[in-house]
């Protein structure tokens, strides 16, 4: 990242100027003073914002463009096609199938990874960027893996659901877009009439359901959203389905 020290020493604070450290990135520092904390100054200066320096957050990392929501989900058929055409280990072919269908269709358009020297590290790296530009509004799990053992929402149990409370149109709609089996999730979580804020709880409880990651899961007795890890739900104490 970016950044700025000074400090200098007995024989004062010298020249400021750019350096640059192929690690930490650019920075701007005084060099040319005398005395050891001179000598040091230029060691911070070219890590920018460490030791004593002033930073400020330049990303190391290029942005990669972000994600259209209308973009079409992968079939299973095209991801193990793609996963037969290339040789990468078994750790990094399951971090594609955990992948949602959509962030898949991303990590798939990015074409062949025939002239990698390694393949399994190209496609581990393609999966972490397609989850890093993925929007708010996506699930970094598969929704079939997370939530195949709820039972989906139908519509007009959506619409009683927000006829009972008090809340924003922009709220409500972020329940309308959810997938059906997380639209379960929210409303699974009980009535929402003693909430001070309405709006806040709900569109707090879409969030918390789009937050599931690969492995968790949830429970087809009480519809809660568990992780991975727990064998039985947090909620009602049922088993993890199998």
């Amino acid at each position: 990242a970016k950044g700025e020290c000074w400090g200098g020493g007995k024989g004062g604070k010298g020249v400021r100027q750019p350096m640059f450290n192929k690690s930490a990135g650019a920075g701007l520092g005084w060099v040319g003073g005398g005395g050891l904390l001179g000598m040091l100054t230029q060691l911070m200066a070219a890590k920018g914002g460490k030791g004593g320096c002033k930073g400020w957050g330049a990303k190391k990392n290029v942005p990669i463009e972000e994600i259209p929501h209308d973009t079409v989900p992968c079939d299973p058929s095209e991801v193990e096609d793609f996963l037969s055409m290339h040789q990468v280990q078994p750790h990094a072919a399951q971090k594609l199938r955990d992948l949602d269908p959509r962030l898949q269709r991303v990590v798939l358009e990015k074409g062949s990874m025939d002239d990698a020297r390694d393949q399994t590290a190209v496609l581990i790296m393609r999966c972490a960027r397609a989850l890093k530009a993925s929007p708010s509004g996506w699930m970094k799990g598969n929704i079939d893996d997370v939530a195949k053992h709820a039972m989906p929402c139908h519509p007009s149990e959506v619409e009683a659901f927000l006829a009972m409370h008090k809340v924003q149109p922009h709220a409500a709609q972020k329940l309308r877009e959810l997938d059906p089996r997380l639209q379960r999730v929210v409303i699974a979580k009980g009535s929402m009439t003693d909430a001070r804020d309405q709006t806040a709880v709900l569109i707090m409880r879409c969030a918390r359901s789009l937050r599931a990651m690969p492995g968790d899961w949830i429970c087809p007795a009480c519809n809660d959203l568990n992780f991975s890890k727990q064998i039985v739900c947090r909620q009602c104490g049922s088993a993890k389905p199998q």
